[in-house]
């Protein structure tokens, strides 16, 4: 199987976890001698997760884009497999590219409306949106 990185791609859809390793990058090195990997943890290794995506590739992730995910489908879904997310990026390049990964809630089907509405009743609250919510939306 082949590896996608983030900068090749506008969308994903999470087909399963695969595994999760640990890596570093050596700056007294260059290219693809730079990163070094582990399937144990080793001191100052940073953990990442490797993920099946739709395309038939693996995709991997930092801990922190994993948390990215899981927040954003944590109501609704309760779980990563086939959810979609959109990845942006702060169009900066080398070390200083950061890549933000959102869930879709439009391009995710299987979402669960109740907790879907949950969320935009909370977000309305905490934004300070004056307009009023409907009973409706509210999940209990």
């Amino acid at each position: 199987m082949s590896y996608l990185k983030l900068k090749e791609i506008k969308e994903f859809t999470v087909n399963n976890f695969e595994k999760k390793y640990w890596s570093f990058y050596d700056e007294t090195k260059t290219g693809a001698d730079a990163f070094l990997k582990s399937d144990d943890y080793v001191e100052g290794y940073s953990p990442k997760y490797t993920f099946n995506v739709n395309t038939g590739d693996m995709l991997d992730v930092s801990q922190a884009q994993l948390g990215q995910m899981l927040v954003g489908v944590f109501e609704a879904k309760k779980t990563l497999n086939g959810a979609k997310f959109l990845v942006k990026t702060n169009n900066k390049e080398g070390k200083e590219i950061r890549y933000y990964i959102n869930y879709n809630w439009k391009g995710s089907s299987s979402v669960d409306i109740t907790a879907n509405n949950a969320v935009i009743a909370d977000k309305q609250a905490t934004e300070g949106d004056n307009s009023e919510v409907s009973p409706d939306v509210i999940p209990f």
